[in-house]
């Protein structure tokens, strides 16, 4: 069964939030589309409510088996990638160390 991911971002260089879960993504060396929601502008909010159910990005769409799953926040989408891609080493092993590393992620 194939997994085909979607993230939307907003302007990288702006929005260090897109930026985080961009960086997980290609770490995990996983194929991806990518939607980058401009920011700033007055399409911003109209556009990112088309794929937002928070009416923010990034946002994470996994699509398995015939069913999506939206995932949305910077660092629920990089647990979730962390989980489904544990060769990646997205977090240390060590617990102490990934308890910090997760508190400079959120």
């Amino acid at each position: 069964m194939a997994t085909h991911y979607t993230l939307i971002l907003g302007t990288k260089n702006w929005s260090s939030w897109s930026l985080r879960p961009y960086l997980a993504m290609r770490a995990t060396g996983a194929a991806f589309d990518e939607i980058v929601v401009p920011l700033r502008r007055d399409t911003s909010s109209p556009e990112i409510r088309k794929y937002s159910p928070t009416g923010r990005v990034p946002v994470l769409r996994i699509e398995e088996g015939g069913e999506t799953t939206t995932v949305f926040d910077s660092l629920a989408i990089c647990e979730t990638l962390a989980e489904r891609h544990p060769q990646a080493g997205l977090w240390p092993a060590d617990w102490r160390a990934r308890a910090l590393a997760r508190s400079y992620a959120a």
